[in-house]
């Protein structure tokens, strides 16, 4: 999960465009919320929540990769090896990993946005 802290780096400047542009009240493109953000904020402001940012994406990702490790192994056939496992289990796995992924950061995200 320490692995997507350089990806922030670019997810966070991202998510508060996307968060300003749905809150909008007229529309507004991409590139032109981005250039009122840096004009507004300046580079600085881009990144406000990184701190939160960062945390919200280790521990969603830590407790994804978790949670779809366990259920994976938990519908397996036993021995199986990963190759083994058939790709619906995987598919609930992963399903189930999602959930628990956002119940473990929804709240900060909620804070955050």
């Amino acid at each position: 999960s320490v692995g997507v802290i350089p990806a922030t780096l670019v997810t966070c400047p991202t998510i508060l465009v996307k968060v300003q542009q749905q809150s909008a009240q007229e529309r507004e493109g991409t590139i032109a919320c981005l250039r009122r953000l840096l004009r507004q904020l300046g580079v600085r402001g881009l990144y406000r929540w990184y701190a939160t940012h960062v945390v919200l994406e280790t521990v969603g990702r830590g407790c994804y990769m978790t949670a779809y490790e366990a259920t994976k192994r938990g519908l397996a056939p036993p021995g199986a090896s990963d190759a083994d496992i058939p790709l619906p289990r995987r598919a609930v796995a992963g399903a189930s990993a999602g959930i628990v992924g956002w119940l473990s950061i929804y709240p900060l995200d909620v804070i955050r946005t």
